[in-house]
């Protein structure tokens, strides 16, 4: 268990945060203004320790918008570039030797922010569920193609960031020429009411809609 501690040191050392959200603030520089805050009543800390965290960090003149309750660690991870937020679960092997139950228990106990899985590769125990859930916590789409009159490409899913993912971020994965190119889509799936809709670049995407390219 004490392997897990240092490895979990590590990624904190390396301004990876592991199964923590990132702070509700956005922070749009510009020319002149100094500083304006949108979402004040959110900001739990001293504002002038606020404006000096910025400043050190070379924001002088910025619209910074609190969207979320943050205090000192927050916009200190806010201004630091090279912090990334990742989702991470503890995978239990072996587990066909005696006392890994009760191993089990003991690390979730310590480990709160993480789901701990137990999986057997020689006995393939969990391993679906492991495979769903590092899939969950990629935090991806799978957007398959179709040609015209032709059946979906099943086996060869594009995979697409969940949030926000439109037909133009598919279509850029696709191919280059096809943003140039686009007349209109056709979608089967969630993300419209009816089979086969014609949509366009801008139409947001749901996970296992199936995309048929129409090009000028």
């Amino acid at each position: 268990m004490s392997d897990i501690s240092i490895i979990l040191g590590e990624f904190e050392k390396s301004d990876i945060k592991l199964n923590k959200p990132a702070p509700g603030i956005r922070i749009k520089k510009h020319g002149t203004g100094g500083i304006e805050f949108i979402g004040k009543d959110k900001i739990k800390a001293d504002i002038k320790q606020i404006k000096l965290i910025l400043r050190n960090n070379a924001i002088h003149n910025a619209i910074v918008e609190v969207t979320k309750p943050s205090g000192i660690s927050e916009f200190q991870d806010a201004v630091n570039e090279s912090v990334i937020y990742l989702q991470a679960i503890i995978v239990l092997t072996k587990t066909d030797l005696s006392g890994s139950e009760n191993f089990q228990k003991e690390l979730q106990s310590k480990y709160k922010k993480f789901e701990v899985i137990p999986a057997s590769l020689t006995k393939e125990k969990n391993i679906d569920i492991l495979k769903d859930k590092i899939w969950s916590k990629l935090n991806l789409i799978r957007i398959y193609t179709k040609e015209p009159g032709k059946k979906p490409k099943k086996d060869e899913p594009i995979c697409l960031k969940k949030t926000k993912s439109t037909i133009k971020d598919m279509a850029q994965q696709v191919h280059k020429d096809f943003i140039k190119k686009f007349k209109y889509a056709r979608i089967w799936g969630s993300s419209v009411k009816h089979p086969g809709s014609q949509v366009g670049i801008d139409h947001k995407l749901h996970d296992n809609d199936i995309v048929e390219l129409h090009m000028k």
